[in-house]
């Protein structure tokens, strides 16, 4: 199997449509002239694995025992992290169950072991943040984070913050570049996003972690 580049991963993610260019209502109730949906990855094995292995090939230097992806997106990364390379999973419920064990998290695990937690991208670092929180509850020490795309909005430097450090594989000036490069935006619409992505992350914040 033929692993992609970085180029040919953003060209393959527009191309199934988990980068969009077209004004989407986010969570926040923003207006986001850029959309990066890789929910739409689970549908292309291939691409999934491609994205995987990038991802940790920037971590593969660090010490951690323990895997944890962030729900949901973030989830069918890590697994294939764990399986290719046979580090254990661990998995955070969103919430415990009511029943049973009564677990938040799930797998076998030691307090002291470390985590590396795993998420698709990464905006103001909260739900990175939520899915440490829980970790740190049951013992778990977790000092490193595999993201797929930096959207570059004070998510990194909220994580670093917080005694996370950040590696990702894509920046969102990576992505805008590539589409320049490819003729899908111009010039115009580049700084539009980047405009508009400056104004939105004075809104950007979490609450440290305790």
């Amino acid at each position: 199997m033929k692993i992609l580049t970085q180029t040919e991963l953003i060209d393959e993610l527009y191309k199934i449509g988990a980068i969009k260019i077209e004004d989407i209502i986010l969570k926040s109730g923003d207006l986001s002239p850029i959309y990066i949906d890789l929910r739409l990855v689970v549908g292309h094995p291939d691409l999934l694995r491609s994205m995987s292995k990038l991802m940790w090939s920037m971590v593969q230097d660090l010490e951690f025992d323990l895997i944890c992806g962030v729900p949901l997106t973030a989830i069918p990364f890590a697994v294939v992290m764990s399986v290719d390379n046979n580090i254990p999973m661990v998995m955070r419920r969103s919430s415990p169950k009511t029943y049973g064990t009564k677990k938040l998290i799930e797998g076998k695990f030691q307090a002291g072991q470390k985590v590396l937690v795993v998420e698709d991208v990464i905006t103001s670092g909260s739900s990175i943040m939520e899915t440490v929180q829980s970790l740190k509850s049951v013992g778990l020490e977790i000092e490193h984070a595999s993201i797929f795309v930096d959207r570059g909005q004070k998510g990194f430097e909220n994580l670093e913050n917080n005694g996370v450090k950040v590696r990702s594989v894509l920046k969102m000036s990576d992505i805008l570049a590539r589409l320049m490069d490819n003729g899908i935006i111009k010039s115009e619409e580049k700084a539009r996003i980047q405009k508009w992505l400056r104004e939105t992350e004075s809104k950007i914040d979490i609450e440290p972690c305790s």
